[in-house]
Formats: C-alpha cells, structure tokens, sequence
C-alpha cells in the first residue's frame, strides 16, 4: 500500500474521530460552547467521512446526556447523516432511537425525529400514530407540528383519521405564520389526491385573508383536479362583494387558468 493511500486512510480516521472526540468533549463538560467554527467543521466532517456509522450511536448518546450543548450538536450530527447519500443505511436500525427524541424537552431535536423519520425511510406504521397524538396534544410545541402534518401527507394509510386530526389543527388557534406553514405542508407533496385538496380547502374559509389567499395558490399547486373539486367554493370568493381584492383577484386567475373551468360561466350569476 503507497504511502499516499496510508495517508489518505489516516485521514478520513481522523476526521471520523473528530466529530466523535467533539460530541464526547461536549458530553464530559457541559460548561463548554460550542464555536461557530466548529459547528461547520462538523458538518464538513460528516459529510466527508468514509465512517459515518461510527458516529451515530455517539451521536444518540450526546442527544441523552444532561449538556444541553452536546443535545443539540448530537442532534446537528444525526441530521448531517441523514443528509447523505447513505443516511438511510447508516441509520437503519434506530427506529426506537429515533422515535424516543419525538418526547425530548427540546423542540429542535423533536424536528430532527419528524425528519429521520422521512430520511431513514421508516415505515409509516412506526411513527403515523405517534405523530397524530402528537399532533393533538396542545402541550407540544406548535413549531414542530407543520413538520408532523409534511410527514403525514407523505404516507397513504389512515386517511380518514389523519383528515380528522390535521383538519382539527388547521382550525385551531395558532399565529398566522404556524397557520401558512401549516398548509403549505399540506400541500408540499403534490399527488393528485382528493384529500390533500380537502384539508388545503379548509383555508378557503379562514378567517384570514392571508390564508384563503394562500389556500388558492396552494389548491392550484395540487393540480388541476383539486382545483376542480373545490372550484364552486373558489367562485363564490371570486364573486364576494365582501371579499378583499387581493382574494378576489387569486381567485378569478385560477379558474381562468383552468380550460375545463370557463370563467365566464364559473362567474355568471344564478
């Protein structure tokens, strides 16, 4: 073996064991802050590593430790992995792992379990129904539930009980960002499927303009059937007297959009 490919494997050891070496230091001394430079380092440390299951169960173990610094920076490390390329081999078999950061007191690291969920591949029946618990529990925090509804949609089974649950938190009380990015979630899968049209047409009658502004442009981003489907509710916003202008001009462009939708008869008055 040449002394250049030596090199090269002593190198990609070494940066393996210091992202390792980082979470451990982080683990036995809670007083210490992370810097800004070593943040990125881990980051282009993981991602060049030819090791990066070794880091894992370090990483798991950072996130259950009591410094608050080395949750947050084992948490980075298992978003890192599953950012690459073989992130879904290198995590598989932390199911259990991965769904335990879901009760963390921590809301960053309970979006980082929403998204190993997505990015390890796990099969919906692991996490469907702790997310719709989730979901309905007014205890949990509100910036991680648009990430819960995105993975829900993803997934096929249980529609009528996930149309029940996400349909409920659509409406209810929530500040008009959470709401947007709420239904964007919605919406963020497009699959021609009735009942992702059904929960983004929730918005159509929100109380916000805002939001039945943006139900529109999101019902048009579903496709022309969820448009279709919901364009008797889409008309009578085109045609409030009471309506904001803004809605009203949403509305009228996509039915005109719409060949099989005529405007002219979509808007002509009973």
């Amino acid at each position: 073996m040449s002394i250049l490919i030596i090199a090269a494997l002593v190198g990609l050891q070494a940066q393996t064991n210091w992202t390792i070496s980082f979470l451990q230091e982080l683990m036995r001394d809670p007083s210490k802050i992370a810097s800004q430079e070593e943040a990125l380092k881990q980051i282009e440390d993981i991602k060049l590593s030819r090791d990066v299951k070794s880091i894992v169960p370090v990483a798991f173990e950072a996130v259950n430790s009591k410094s608050v610094q080395a949750q947050l920076y084992g948490g980075s490390a298992l978003f890192s992995v599953a950012m690459r390329p073989d992130g879904p081999t290198a995590l598989g078999g932390e199911a259990v792992s991965i769904m335990k950061l879901l009760t963390h007191s921590e809301p960053r690291l309970k979006i980082t379990c929403v998204v190993l969920t997505q990015s390890a591949k796990l099969p919906a029946s692991l996490y469907e129904q702790k997310f719709l618990q989730f979901l309905s529990n007014p205890e949990e925090p509100l910036q991680v539930k648009a990430g819960v509804v995105g993975a829900l949609v993803r997934s096929t089974s249980a529609i009528e009980e996930k149309k029940k649950v996400i349909g409920a938190f659509l409406m209810s009380e929530m500040p008009l960002q959470t709401r947007i990015e709420a239904y964007n979630a919605v919406a963020s899968y497009p699959a021609d499927q009735a009942w992702h049209a059904d929960l983004v047409a929730i918005g159509l009658r929100d109380r916000d303009e805002h939001i039945r502004q943006f139900a529109i442009g999101l019902l048009q981003r579903l496709g022309p059937n969820a448009v279709l489907r919901h364009s008797e509710e889409i008309k009578k916003l085109a045609l409030s007297s009471t309506e904001s202008t803004k809605v009203r001009e949403v509305a009228e462009r996509v039915l005109a959009l719409k060949p099989q939708l005529r405007l002219e008869e979509l808007l002509r008055v009973s």
